[in-house]
């Protein structure tokens, strides 16, 4: 069996789908650059989707640079197609409530892994030998 990363079918979250349809409603013109998009409510409405699933749809986008989320003003087209940034460009503009989230599940799962590596190499099964990470520590 020949494995290829082009041809595997990634299952997506209902965040995901919606952020590549509004994707498409923006590139075809349906959303102007500089308009705003409708309210979350709206949206809700439109994709059948819940309040959750709405606001990670416009993080997701907004990240690639596609809105802009003004506080109070509403979400703005930002730009048509997505821009290309570096990793370095985009850490600057992360919220660092994000990034200390991503940091605490790598670290959980990079713990994990040399547990299961170490006890793979020595032989020991002790299962309470390393422990992750708690939310708390």
């Amino acid at each position: 069996m020949i494995e290829s990363t082009d041809t595997t079918i990634r299952k997506r979250s209902l965040a995901e789908e919606m952020a590549v349809r509004l994707q498409e409603q923006i590139a075809q013109g349906r959303f102007e650059v500089g308009g705003k998009l409708p309210t979350e409510s709206e949206l809700m409405k439109i994709f059948g989707v819940g309040r959750s699933t709405v606001r990670e749809a416009v993080k997701i986008l907004a990240n690639m640079g596609l809105l802009k989320v003004q506080q109070g003003a509403g979400t703005f087209v930002e730009s048509r197609t997505a821009r290309n940034e570096s990793m370095e460009r985009c850490m600057q503009r992360a919220d660092i409530g994000d990034l200390e989230e991503v940091r605490r599940i790598l670290e959980v799962a990079i713990v994990e892994r040399a547990a299961q590596r170490r006890t793979k190499r020595s032989g020991h099964t002790s299962p309470g030998a390393v422990r992750p990470p708690q939310p708390d520590d």
